[in-house]
């Protein structure tokens, strides 16, 4: 359950990443959302906000400062998604418990 979840997110961030150059500010507010799911819900052990929170804003800044680089940003985020995804099944957390209608 948790994976099917973390992948509809990041399926809808790479939709927003395939826009044109002028509409990337909406790429932004995709990723700022799926950001925001991690840092808002504090049961993620710490190390693990701060593992994804510094990738998403490296990245983020390559990608303001050579937008080129957005498919690597994608690249990383996602690995760091599937392996949160990886520790909620290895613990049996189920996130449809937690997240309930807070899913953006």
């Amino acid at each position: 359950m948790c994976r099917v979840l973390f992948s509809s997110a990041a399926e809808s961030a790479i939709m927003e990443s395939e826009m044109q150059q002028g509409e990337w500010r909406d790429c932004y507010e995709t990723v700022g959302k799926l950001m925001q799911c991690f840092l808002f819900h504090h049961f993620l052990i710490a190390e693990e906000i701060f593992f994804i929170s510094s990738a998403f804003y490296y990245c983020l800044m390559d990608i303001i400062y050579l937008p080129l680089s957005i498919e690597r940003f994608f690249k990383i985020t996602l690995g760091h998604i599937d392996k949160l995804g990886d520790y909620f099944l290895t613990h049996e957390v189920y996130i449809g418990d937690i997240y309930k209608d807070r899913w953006f």
